[in-house]
C-alpha cells in the first residue's frame, strides 16, 4: 500500500513539474513550409499542455500557447482545418475551439495524413469530449458536447462525424 501511495505521489509531482516546465516557443520566421516544420515537436507539445493542464491553471502560459497554435495553424500549407458547425457547435467558445484545433492537428501531424477531414474532425470531437469531461467543473454546462458525449456513448459519434464531413 505505501509504495502503491509513493508511486502515485511521484506521477503526480512529475505531471506538475511537466506543466511548469513548459515553455511556449517564440516564432522568429513561419515563411516556409520548413519553417513550419520545424515547429512541429512544439506544437505537439504545445496542444499536449493545453489538452492536459486544467483550464483555470496557467491562464497567461495557456493564452500564448493558443496564440502560439493559432500563429501556426493560420497560415499553415500544408494542413487546414475545416470547421463544420454540426461538427463543431462550440465554435463560439475559443477554449473548445483550440482544444478540437489541437485534437485535428495532433492527428495529422502524427498520422502524417493531412487530407483526411473525417479523422480530423474526430480526432477533433473526441479532444473536445475529453477536455469537457476533465474540465467539468470549471466550464459552463455546454449541451452540444453533452449531444457528442452521448453520441460517442451510444457508438454513433463516428456515423455522426463521417456523415458531416
Amino acid at each position: 500500500m505505501k509504495r502503491e501511495s509513493l508511486f502515485i505521489i511521484f506521477i503526480l509531482a512529475g505531471l506538475g513539474l511537466m506543466a511548469q516546465d513548459f515553455q511556449v516557443p517564440e516564432v522568429h520566421r513561419l515563411e516556409t513550409e520548413e519553417d513550419f516544420r520545424q515547429y512541429e515537436p512544439d506544437v505537439l507539445e504545445a496542444i499536449e499542455w493545453l489538452k492536459q493542464t486544467p483550464v483555470h491553471q496557467d491562464e497567461g502560459i495557456r493564452q500564448e500557447a493558443n496564440r502560439f497554435l493559432l500563429e501556426w495553424l493560420m497560415t499553415n500549407p500544408y494542413l487546414s482545418i475545416f470547421l463544420h458547425d454540426k461538427i463543431v457547435p462550440f465554435s463560439d467558445d475559443p477554449e473548445l475551439l483550440m482544444i478540437f484545433m489541437g485534437g485535428w492537428t495532433r492527428y495529422a501531424l502524427e498520422a502524417r495524413d493531412f487530407d483526411n477531414v473525417y479523422k480530423g474532425n474526430l480526432n477533433g470531437v473526441k479532444a473536445v469530449i475529453d477536455f469537457y469531461q476533465a474540465n467539468r467543473n470549471y466550464l459552463e454546462t455546454n449541451r452540444h458536447i453533452e449531444n457528442l458525449m452521448e453520441m460517442q456513448e451510444k457508438g454513433e459519434l463516428e456515423d455522426f462525424v463521417r456523415e458531416h464531413s
